[in-house]
């Protein structure tokens, strides 16, 4: 009798003990930055940034690079000496082919800010998603295996699929100016808006979702203050990201 007694004595201590533990019911993320470039500024004639990653969409390969041309030869204003190309080649293949594995090809102006790579996966699926950040706008990229259209497609590429643009801070509110991509500690993918040193005492923040079945991005608004037009928004390729890109500012990957 007294040992039965002892023991329900510890069956409610245990339980009021858990009552007093915090209970954490939101699923963790499933993001991790595999790489960071930081920002990549003046960069000499042929110098490059240049990675491969395996992926569940096969293995791609990024390089950017400043491209000595004609007119450095001449003297003359080199008006686009940055050259970013990503290619895309099944993982059983050996090596990547030049033009044929080539699935995006962009020559870009200089900029003072430096631009700036970030590389994230997926670890629930394996994708890779690429940062493409100058300061004042961020754009997210990942190769899509099942679309028809996306990114200018390099005319010589043989596979299937195309890149696409998942994400660009320009279709997002926010009163703060600077935009960049981050993990937060539970490896959540966030757009987070900020001031120039990174410390607004109220940034704006966007959490973004990859939805494998409809191959998208979602996005929820989780800034903790007030302003126009909050909205939580589910997975969609038409209900989100809709805003034209302004024709002057063509450093930008452009559809």
């Amino acid at each position: 009798m007294l040992l039965k007694r002892v023991w329900l004595a510890l069956l409610f201590f245990a339980v009021c003990l858990m009552g007093w533990m915090p209970m954490h019911s939101a699923e963790a993320g499933t993001f991790q930055l595999l790489e960071d470039s930081g920002r990549l500024v003046d960069m000499k004639n042929n110098e490059k940034w240049e990675r491969i990653y395996r992926s569940a969409d096969g293995d791609i390969k990024i390089r950017f690079r400043r491209v000595q041309k004609l007119a450095d030869f001449l003297g003359q204003k080199n008006e686009k000496p940055y050259h970013l190309v990503i290619w895309r080649k099944d993982s059983k293949s050996e090596k990547f082919n030049d033009k044929k594995d080539r699935i995006f090809d962009w020559d870009l102006r200089p900029n003072s800010a430096g631009y700036r790579f970030q590389i994230f996966c997926d670890t629930k699926t394996n994708k890779i998603f690429i940062a493409f950040d100058a300061v004042g706008r961020v754009q997210l990229l990942g190769f899509d295996p099942a679309a028809l259209n996306g990114l200018r497609r390099y005319e010589k590429y043989t596979g299937p699929g195309v890149l696409q643009k998942y994400v660009d801070s320009v279709n997002f509110y926010s009163a703060l100016p600077y935009p960049e991509i981050k993990v937060t500690e539970n490896n959540d993918l966030q757009l987070r808006f900020d001031n120039l040193n990174s410390n607004a005492s109220m940034p704006y923040v966007y959490n973004l979702t990859w939805n494998a079945k409809n191959n998208w991005f979602g996005w929820e608004d989780v800034t903790n203050y007030p302003r126009p037009q909050m909205r939580t928004y589910s997975v969609g390729r038409n209900e989100s990201y809709t805003s034209e890109i302004p024709e002057n500012e063509e450093i930008w990957v452009e559809e």
